[in-house]
């Protein structure tokens, strides 16, 4: 990535990926050394603040701090879509992570409302299931989640998305959380299904998580670590690993329950996404 940099420093990716790894080796200064190079590089990058600005106030504990630079740059660029969505999706996640639930839901609204403008078709449905996921997590309430997940698949149902964006984990994971047994076992029945044209490593990650859920929502509690386990990608360490850790809680396995939630919360290179139900919870 230095090379990268050295070669095109111009290029927003680059940076961001060298403070994430950073980041992710508890080298703050060396990743605030980066930032602050890709600020006098591309000063007006979005990019920038957005995903490393924010991600180093984040370490740093200062989430109100996370919280005002992402709201900058949405100020900043009120005309760019594209701009708009991204920083309204982290404020959605950040307000999320201080159970701020209402201004979630307004934040999550308003990132749908962006995405639209430039023609991402999927985000109503994504958006719908997002307040189903906050109903569900943090309110524990399954009539209103299930109802949620209704209108979602009857505004959009499933066999008019392309098979490689239907969203069945997500669903089955919110099956979980309801305990519809019978409704994650669907989802796994149609992720199943679509197995081909999928690259096979991502595949199979995926599909060992909509298991991990299926074995929550019948309780098989054991059943659901190693499937949790097997569906970690490798591309974010922290972003599975609240699920791991509450695998492991309700297995009745403390002490690996402790250890990796304290291995995701001394995690510096979190995702907002994941810190919003992940932290919270």
């Amino acid at each position: 990535v230095t090379r990268a940099i050295a070669v095109q420093p111009t290029a927003t990716v680059y940076f961001v990926n060298q403070a994430w790894a950073q980041l992710q080796q508890r080298r703050v200064r060396e990743a605030e050394q980066t930032y602050r190079q890709a600020v006098e590089n591309i000063p007006r990058s979005p990019g920038v603040a957005l995903i490393t600005g924010m991600t180093l106030e984040l370490a740093r504990g200062r989430i109100d701090d996370a919280i005002r630079v992402t709201d900058s740059v949405r100020a900043a660029r009120p005309n760019e879509a594209d701009v708009q969505r991204d920083a309204l999706y982290q404020l959605y996640a950040l307000s999320a992570a201080q159970g701020r639930l209402a201004d979630a839901v307004r934040y999550r609204r308003a990132a749908r409302d962006a995405a639209l403008q430039i023609n991402a078709r999927m985000a109503p449905l994504f958006a719908l299931l997002d307040e189903a996921y906050l109903d569900a997590w943090f309110r524990a309430d399954t009539s209103r989640t299930l109802l949620t997940i209704e209108r979602a698949l009857r505004e959009h149902p499933l066999d008019s998305l392309r098979a490689d964006v239907r969203p069945y984990g997500t669903l089955a994971y919110l099956y979980a959380l309801t305990g519809r047994a019978d409704r994650a076992r669907a989802m796994l029945a149609g992720f199943d299904s679509t197995r081909g044209g999928r690259e096979p490593q991502e595949f199979a990650a995926e599909q060992h998580g909509i298991r991990a859920s299926v074995a929550i929502a019948e309780g098989r509690y054991a059943d659901a670590v190693p499937e949790t386990r097997a569906s970690d990608y490798g591309f974010c360490p922290s972003c599975f690993s609240p699920r791991l850790a509450r695998a492991y809680d309700l297995a009745g396995n403390a002490d690996s329950a402790l250890a990796v939630f304290a291995r995701y919360v001394d995690d510096l290179a979190r995702d907002p996404s994941t810190d919003g139900f992940g932290l919270a919870g």
